[in-house]
């Protein structure tokens, strides 16, 4: 099972013989046109992510938002929070109910959140 790991505090083992409806989402996402594509250019560089960690945005920088699922153990909610306190997002959502893929498990959410954003 694809990603079945990055949705919350769950046994993987069990949630390989009972997949949680988040990780079927997120397998039927990856057999969309392009969404593997996406993915595969994240994981090209990976530690061009450790950019983002070491990030301190200036005055002039654009407002951000940050989402982030409290079930997630791929990366923390406490790895997120200690994010934020150098990033200092102007919005920073932690999701209940959502792992790793927030915008797969939960897309009406995340939508809601980034539109309200935007319209403020």
């Amino acid at each position: 099972m694809v990603n079945i790991v990055q949705f919350g505090p769950r046994n993987w083992p069990a949630a390989l013989t009972r997949p949680l409806p988040e990780a079927m989402a997120t397998a039927v996402s990856f057999g969309k046109r392009g969404s593997l594509r996406s993915t595969g250019e994240i994981v090209c560089d990976v530690t061009g992510l450790a950019r983002v960690d070491t990030l301190r945005p200036g005055p002039d920088f654009p407002a951000l938002a940050v989402i982030w699922g409290e079930l997630n153990i791929g990366l923390s909610p406490r790895a997120g929070r200690e994010l934020n306190r150098g990033l200092k997002p102007s919005e920073a959502i932690f999701l209940p109910n959502a792992g790793h893929l927030a915008m797969v498990e939960r897309p009406d959410d995340v939508t809601a959140i980034i539109e309200k954003f935007f319209a403020a």
